[in-house]
């Protein structure tokens, strides 16, 4: 409703389920309540010293994710060392969990290294079109190219990539295909 976005958005709310929501409507940051004021100053410093184009981005997308009103979104924020990535979730091949990170390989050849662990985005993506298969691992259902059978078998990406599935995924990934 606001004509001109010249402002940036940090969600404040008493329950943690809407703080990770907030982050899937791609928010600059959000806080817990009561609020600590370190992680307060923390998220000022983050929307500090951002450019204005970067903001309105940031907003525009938040907007755009929150008027979906239970429409997949379709981009989401990723918050690496420079600050957020805006990446369409369609260009998400994969991810690797690499301890309390996860990496994202996009259709360009990118990688993202991400400051979460791959569990927040189990719980952040969508699972008709993602799927964790690993411990490790969360592929993009539309970019498998095959399935390898075997003790828990792989996947074949698109690309070629191998993507190991864990015994204990094998049944729901293969149910997911009516395969049984």
């Amino acid at each position: 409703m606001v004509d001109e976005i010249d402002f940036k958005i940090i969600f404040i709310t008493a329950y943690h389920e809407y703080a990770l929501k907030a982050f899937k409507f791609s928010a600059v940051d959000y806080l817990l309540k009561p609020i600590n004021i370190d992680e307060l100053q923390a998220a000022i410093e983050k929307v500090h010293p951002g450019s204005d184009s970067e903001s309105k981005e940031k907003i525009s997308t938040l907007i755009e994710n929150i008027s979906r009103k239970g429409e997949a979104m379709e981009k989401i924020a990723l918050p690496s060392m420079e600050g957020l990535q805006f990446v369409n979730l369609e260009e998400i091949i994969y991810c690797e969990s690499q301890d309390n990170y996860t990496q994202f390989f996009l259709t360009d050849g990118r990688r993202i290294m991400v400051s979460k662990t791959i569990k927040h985005f189990e719980e952040l993506l969508d699972p008709n079109t993602f799927f964790r298969v690993h411990r490790s691992n969360i592929i993009n259902l539309k970019y498998i190219d095959k399935y390898v059978k075997g003790e828990g078998g792989y996947v074949v990406m698109k690309k070629g990539e191998r993507i190991p599935v864990s015994r204990r995924r094998k049944d729901a990934f293969l149910q997911l295909f009516h395969y049984q």
